[in-house]
């Protein structure tokens, strides 16, 4: 786990050094974040639904979309990040209830019970800070403190584009 997230971290940073935020150790008010219309909240909402586009169903991708919902197989179930046919998942059940009743989950056999003791929250939480550390999100993508950041170079740049036209 965290040779992945130090690959990642790794990759990301390679990424942001052009975009590297230079502070000193007092504000500067002369280069105040832009003013937006929308608070925060919503900007984030926006950032993140920009990024959640490329899975939105739209009139080229239907057909596939329908394909694929009524022709994955119905015995294969997701849990976290792995997908379990109903022979194995009903192996697992039986396995569970056999274990003892008491007793801390870290220490059952089943991968199911570690997804179950909370692993998946914890990648989260790691994800969750990774992404404050960095201003991006889902720790490879740029969040919005990233984005406001760069907003002011990227405002110039497109008057500069006008200009030529």
């Amino acid at each position: 786990m965290m040779h992945h997230a130090y690959t990642i971290a790794r990759s990301v940073a390679c990424r942001v050094i052009p975009l590297a935020r230079h502070m000193s150790s007092k504000p500067n008010a002369q280069t105040p974040l832009p003013n937006f219309a929308l608070p925060p909240k919503k900007l984030r909402a926006l950032v993140s639904l920009y990024h959640q586009s490329n899975s939105f169903i739209t009139p080229e991708n239907l057909d596939e979309e329908i394909d694929r919902a009524f022709l994955e197989v119905p015995a294969m179930r997701t849990f976290g990040n792995r997908r379990v046919d109903w022979p194995s998942l009903r192996l697992e059940v039986k396995e569970r209830k056999q274990l003892s009743k008491f007793g801390l989950p870290e220490t059952l056999n089943s991968a199911l019970s570690m997804y179950e003791a909370g692993y998946e929250e914890r990648e989260k939480r790691v994800e969750q800070v990774f992404d404050a550390m960095y201003g991006t999100w889902q720790t490879n993508k740029p969040g919005l403190e990233l984005l406001q950041d760069t907003w002011e170079g990227v405002e110039q740049r497109l008057k500069g584009e006008e200009g030529v036209n």
